[in-house]
């Protein structure tokens, strides 16, 4: 009896088996959806400074610079020798030496004592002092090719003016060639005379 249920049971189990590998696979189903991105994760800590780059190439010379070409002059006189006339005599002042220069040439000396040519044309800042051993009454100023630069002129046409010292700046325009002086002009008899030393000066100093 038991032998013929255990036949029983081996026949179920094996019409199973076959009936299980007869059926086909199914098909694959569908993607699921994609879930939600996550959060951005914190930034990481700053890394290290990279090594330095090797130095550019030398760059081109630049262009030269210019070179002043200002000067300066100061010019004086040696002479004691008295300015003597009666009022209204003119007078030169006699500027005979050149103390101090420097720089390019601006003035060399012209024709009669006290007289100097430009040698470079330009704007100058120009002052003259005069001192005499003596009150006088005189007008001083600078001459320009013989003619008084008005703008300079010190001084009185009257006995009241009487003065030991006139000075006098200005900035004048000057030519080559042109020729500068200081003149006087005598409104009284007395005799006109220089101090020694720094008894008349005239300085001129180029602004370009």
């Amino acid at each position: 009896m038991s032998d013929r249920y255990t036949k029983m049971a081996l026949r179920l189990v094996t019409c199973i088996l076959v009936a299980c590998s007869s059926e086909e696979a199914g098909n694959n189903g569908a993607t699921g959806a994609s879930s939600a991105s996550g959060a951005t994760g914190a930034t990481g800590d700053k890394g290290p400074s990279g090594d330095v780059g090797p130095a550019g190439p030398a760059g081109d010379a630049g262009p030269s610079g210019s070179v002043s070409v200002n000067g300066y002059i100061f010019v004086i006189t040696t002479s004691q020798e008295g300015m003597v006339g009666g009022a209204g005599s003119e007078f030169i002042v006699p500027l005979n030496n050149v103390e101090l220069a420097g720089g390019n040439t601006i003035l060399t000396a012209a024709a009669g004592v006290g007289r100097y040519t430009v040698q470079r044309a330009g704007a100058y800042l120009i002052t003259y002092n005069l001192n005499f051993t003596n009150s006088v009454a005189a007008s001083t100023y600078l001459t320009l090719n013989g003619s008084p630069v008005g703008t300079s002129t010190v001084g009185g046409t009257t006995v009241t003016t009487k003065r030991p010292s006139f000075a006098s700046t200005v900035i004048l325009k000057l030519a080559v060639g042109d020729v500068i002086a200081v003149g006087l002009t005598k409104h009284d008899e007395f005799t006109v005379t220089p101090q020694p030393g720094s008894g008349a000066t005239l300085t001129l100093v180029p602004l370009n």
